[in-house]
């Protein structure tokens, strides 16, 4: 089968090349080549173990991200600064000084300034590709041990190829995509960091091909693999970084061999992947070469996004233009009044150049030169610490910002979980009661109690005792999970007492941590749980890829033999897990999720969703655990078929899933569990300052309508005088419309959706109703989204943007004081809307505690629509609570923007607070679309975790925090930001002082230009029209530069009022978001003065 594949691959790959050799010239050619020819097409390979193929052509692994060479660098910078419209236009003036009839004055007059500008512009882009190029020469000639038959020899990085075996020190980069062979863990594991690929800190574990580590392992030397005949069947390159599709296939060993170890065929996923980039975190590891270069995760990952420009940008471009209309007009006027006799036209010629310094040539370089300025002073302010501007494009957007799409967890909270309750159906334990708990369950295990036994009673359909239902409840909780635990090695190995006689190197994992065993930070959830789970007396001791060890009350310990793990996802919203009990060899399944989930999973309890809804309302997030004990027939039967899906080549993911749902019936719930995210201490006077300063928030969040009720009472998103209008669940169109009709009569109202609700792509009110959707979401003071998904972040970001003209700001994660700078905010006027895929509740809960819904503003809770009729009355009953603050779920929100878009925007803009839950990335980024859409504003979005990238790319204004998920928010910002507190410095005071000074460096370069001119035309028409310079030519270029250059750009760090003024009022900041600083009125105010002056 693998030898068939590999003929067909060969052809195809064959085709493929003959496809990538038509350009070879420049990186221009070569882009316009492809663009004509279409997306290029991957093809799956066969890649033989240690043995690269000779007639199969694969890309180089040389890096190359240098946008010049040595040929192409002045043609390529002259083609890009001459582009420009008003570049090209003083090109042609400078040229036309060498005619002699059209001259003016000296060459160097017009010749000085331009290759003044070009000058710099040169030296700037020289400055970026040499780095650039340093950068790829220090990754090219990284070297590293390659395998060949009986020994090891050095290669470079760009000269390893697909088929190659590699060898990888620890803390060293990973040169291209590989499966993993071999590792120095005899356990065939290994640690890696992805925070360069992906962007999060936590370390993934990965694991070697179980045949080809045993194979090493037994012979004692890497070399011994030329001696496997093997191959690995690898999928076609994509971009997808977190899953994989492969197979291991080995022909010199029996395919009927019984053990792991010697098995013919191996199924490969993405636990046995090193991507490119990543680096190697624990011990030494060989790995298999299948992508190289251009086809690698990382690059095919690193694709432009959006260029972001600021508003300003495009004003002055408008103001420009009218500039060089004047010119040519004002050119003409003089020749009509000279008289239209002879060659008018040169005369007519001489006088654009002589007027051509109203032209501001020069305003670009000012303006760069002060965004760099700008850049500088944000990062240098001990107000801001660990600030980074990563786009110097945009900074006095700052300044302009109408809505603040905020995320919740991480953004709101500290993204710290804590384990607060455990609810049992008949009785509850909350964190002032955990010694019951402890003593419990000593009582249990000390009692006598066995495993064994216990996992008897988990099929029993008998009452059962509190402590035999609390014992159960714990080890489910400490055995369904994905931590590991970790411990540094140590220089006296004996004197290290590890449980068991367990290997100390299995033990020893990671050498840069501390001797206490610290958990891999799957999910700061399960780290909560296992966490508390030790503190009550069941502690994880020791886990690998086989088998996991847990120490009990009693002092005594168990194992288990872990036969399948199903990690969790953002699709499944749960993860499962089958272990075998050593000692009783009893079978179960484990799996926890969220309670929307879990609900239709497990055997109907009256209390569930009850209890599920009351911890929400308290602000926790809520998870729940089910158990199912399988027989060794019914797992057999399981095992047999999950191998066969493993073993697909097509969908193999979802025939997956299909065999693990089957598993997924009548599970017996253990317990309910509720953490608390606790929320930034500073959250409460930062969204109160927002508000004041005239800035919408709109609070996106994934937990449940409770939840994100709560927590935005809490956090002050919705004030205490404010009412919260909760957006019913809609489903269709008529729904949606009276929902939205609701909705209207309540503007006031801070308004709490569910991502689900306000979903674009189904049948919700963004696909109907989506202007009406935004306008009345912008009349609200205050929009939580819960239940959303980084998508609908990301969305809702860019429909406002869309509909509002305003500019939308974007921020997520965060550390403390948020209070104080929403507070700042919605004193400056900003609408800050919070994006959380919570509950409702909760979402309701953070938007009050953080002041993003102010104490004094009702709170409007959307109901939950499916249809356009729900949609239409949940909106009227909306319309007419307007002040409230808008509490909705995604899928209400869904449901109305597909019917009612404009309707629902309407409404949420006058509404005060917009809080959206149970929303997903994918509502984010349509929330943020349809704002910028709809309301034409400003559009901000603050997130710190994967599920904000979106929201934050299609936001005017992107701001990444650093938060515990990882680095993926901050890398994809414009500004990225240590705390969420900071925000109101950033906005208040930078975002200010950018805008208004940028705004008065433009007019100032204009004036000074229009002076001049003016100057030259009365003294022109006072000579009777001659076309002849009014001073030097040396003059000219000194006025240009050197006497007027640095006096008018001291106006960067120009400040009205200072930064505890700006702070204390943030009401000074209103009046810079409807862009009045540099219209068309203030540009002829000022050339009315300069009229004068010259």
């Amino acid at each position: 089968m693998a030898t068939g594949s590999s003929d067909s691959l060969l052809d195809s790959d064959n085709e493929s090349e003959r496809h990538r050799k038509c350009s070879t010239c420049s990186s221009s050619c070569i882009s316009c080549c492809r663009n004509c020819r279409g997306p290029k097409v991957y093809h799956a390979r066969v890649v033989n173990v240690g043995r690269p193929s000779k007639t199969q052509k694969f890309p180089s692994n040389r890096i190359n991200n240098q946008k010049y060479n040595v040929i192409s660098f002045i043609p390529l910078v002259l083609f890009e600064q001459f582009s420009v419209f008003l570049n090209l236009v003083f090109l042609v003036i400078a040229c036309s000084q060498f005619i002699p009839e059209l001259g003016v004055g000296r060459l160097y007059t017009y010749w000085g300034p331009l290759g003044f500008v070009i000058a710099i512009t040169m030296i700037r882009e020289a400055v970026d590709d040499i780095g650039r190029w340093s950068r790829d020469r220090d990754v090219n000639m990284a070297i590293y041990g390659k395998y060949v038959r009986n020994k090891e020899v050095s290669v470079m990085s760009s000269d390893i190829k697909v088929g190659d075996l590699i060898r990888l020190e620890k803390n060293q980069r990973v040169p291209a995509d590989m499966i993993l062979i071999w590792t120095s863990d005899r356990n065939g594991s290994c640690f890696i960091r992805t925070d360069q690929l992906d962007g999060e800190t936590d370390w993934k574990l990965r694991y070697a091909i179980p045949t080809t580590h045993a194979f090493v392992s037994r012979t004692g030397h890497p070399s011994s693999l030329w001696d496997m005949e093997a191959q690995v069947y690898a999928e076609a390159p994509r971009q997808s970084i977190h899953s994989f599709e492969g197979t291991f296939v080995r022909t010199d060993v029996n395919p009927t061999s019984p053990t792991d170890s010697e098995a013919s065929e191996v199924s490969l996923n993405i636990d046995h992947t090193l991507w490119s980039n990543t680096v190697l975190a624990t011990g030494s590891a060989i790995g298999l070469v299948i992508y190289t270069g251009s086809e690698t995760r990382a690059v095919m990952n690193s694709s432009r996004v959006r260029t972001k420009r600021g508003k300003i940008d495009q004003e002055i471009n408008n103001i420009t233009k009218l500039l060089f209309c004047i010119l040519v007009l004002l050119a003409l006027i003089m020749v009509a009044l000279k008289g239209f006799s002879g060659s008018w036209y040169k005369y007519w010629w001489r006088f654009v150049v002589l007027f051509s310094y109203i032209i501001p040539l020069a305003l670009r370089v000012n303006m760069d030169l002060a965004k760099i300025v700008y850049s500088f002073m944000i990062m240098r302010d001990k107000s801001l610490p660990n600030c980074l501007v990563r786009n110097t494009n945009i900074p006095e957007e700052l300044g302009r910002i109408c809505y603040l799409m905020s995320d919740k967890t991480g953004t709101l909270t500290q993204n710290e979980m804590v384990f607060k309750k455990l609810h049992l159906g008949s009785v509850a334990f909350a964190s002032d009661s955990m010694e019951e708990v402890v003593q419990g369950l000593r009582n249990h295990f000390t009692a006598g109690s066995t495993i064994g036994n216990l996992s008897d009673q988990l099929t029993r359909q008998i009452r059962r005792t509190t402590n035999e239902r609390m014992a159960d409840a714990v080890l489910a909780l400490a055995i369904c999970h994905n931590v590991t635990p970790m411990t540094e090695t140590y220089s006296n190995p004996g004197s290290i007492d590890v449980p068991g006689g367990e290997s100390k190197e299995a033990m020893a994992m990671v050498s840069n941590v501390r001797l206490n065993r610290i958990q891999n930070p799957s999910s700061p959830d399960e780290v909560a749980l296992v966490s508390w789970t030790a503190t009550v007396g069941v502690t994880l001791v020791f886990r690998d890829l086989h088998r996991m060890r847990l120490r009990l009350p009693n002092d005594s310990f168990v194992e288990y033999e872990i036969l399948n793990l199903f990690p969790f996802s953002s699709e499944s919203k749960r993860m499962g897990i089958i272990v075998r009990d050593y000692s009783s060899k009893r079978i179960i399944f484990y799996v926890k999720g969220a309670d929307t989930v879990m609900s239709s999973l497990v055997s109907y309890v009256d209390w569930l969703e009850d209890e599920a809804g009351n911890l929400a309302r308290e602000g926790l997030r809520t998870l729940v655990v089910a158990s199912r004990t399988l027989t060794e027939e019914q797992y057999s039967d399981f095992a047999q078929r999950y191998h066969s899906a493993k073993m697909s080549l097509t969908d193999r993911v979802e025939k997956m899933q299909s065999v693990v749902a089957t598993l997924e019936t009548n599970l017996e719930v253990l317990c309910l569990t509720g953490v608390e995210d606790k929320l930034q201490d500073g959250v409460r006077p930062a969204l109160e300052a927002l508000r004041n300063a005239g800035i919408r928030v709109w609070m996106l969040t994934g937990d449940k309508l409770e939840t994100a009720a709560c927590i935005a009472k809490s956090s002050r998103l919705v004030s205490r005088d404010t009412p919260m209008y909760i957006f019913k669940s809609v489903s269709g169109r008529m729904e949606a419309h009276l929902e939205l009709n609701a909705f209207r009569k309540r503007c006031d109202h801070a308004l709490l959706i569910t991502g689900t609700s306000m979903e674009v792509s189904k049948f919700t009110c963004l696909r109907f109703y989506e202007h009406e959707f935004v306008e009345l979401a912008r009349q609200s003071p205050a929009v939580v989204v819960c239940r959303c998904s980084p998508t609908q972040k990301t969305q809702i970001v860019t429909l406002l943007r869309y509909h509002t003209k305003a500019r939308v700001a974007a921020i997520g994660d965060g550390g403390n004081d948020v209070r104080p700078a929403l507070e700042a905010l919605r004193n400056a006027g900003i609408r800050v809307w919070m994006l959380t895929g919570d509950k409702l509740e909760t979402a309701a809960c953070i938007a009050k505690s953080s002041r993003l819904v102010s104490r004094d503003t009702p709170m409007y809770i959307f109901k939950s629509v499916s249809g356009r009729m729900e949609a239409h009355l949940e909106l009227n009953a909306f319309r007419k609570r307007c002040d409230h603050a808008l509490l909705i779920t995604g899928t209400s929100m869904e449901t109305c923007l597909r019917f009612y878009e404009h309707e629902f925007v309407e409404l949420a803009r006058q509404s005060p607070a917009v809080v959206v839950c149970r929303c997903s990335p994918t509502q984010k980024t349509q929330i943020v679309t349809l704002l910028r859409y709809h309301t034409k504003a400003r559009v901000a979005a603050i997130g710190d975790g994967g599920n904000d990238v979106g929201m934050i790319q299609a936001s005017d204004l992107g701001l990444g925090l650093l938060g515990k998920e990882g680095r993926q928010a901050s890398l994809a910002s414009d500004f990225s930001l240590a705390q969420f507190k900071h925000v109101t410095q950033l906005l208040l005071v930078h975002g200010r002082n950018c805008y208004k000074n940028t705004a008065a460096l433009a007019l100032f370069v204009i004036h000074r230009g229009s002076i001049i001119t003016v100057m030259q035309a009365i003294f022109s028409a006072v000579f009777y029209f001659v076309a002849i310079p009014l001073f030097p030519s040396f003059l000219y270029v000194g006025y240009a530069t050197v006497f007027t250059m640095f006096p008018v750009f001291s106006l960067v760090l120009d400040k009205d009022v200072p930064d505890r003024i700006a702070l204390t009022y943030p009401e000074l900041y209103k009046t810079l978001q409807k862009g009045r600083e540099l219209t068309f009125k203030t540009y002829f105010i000022w050339q009315l003065i300069s009229v004068y002056q010259g």
